[in-house]
């Protein structure tokens, strides 16, 4: 159960990284 939460939190968190990443080029791609 708590393997799973800990699963399901990194899984979280690299989605979130990645979008922020995107938002990061795309601004650095209009300026």
């Amino acid at each position: 159960m708590f393997l799973m939460l800990v699963v399901l939190f990194l899984l979280g968190f690299s989605a979130f990284s990645c979008v922020i990443v995107g938002t990061r080029t795309d601004k650095r791609r209009y300026d």
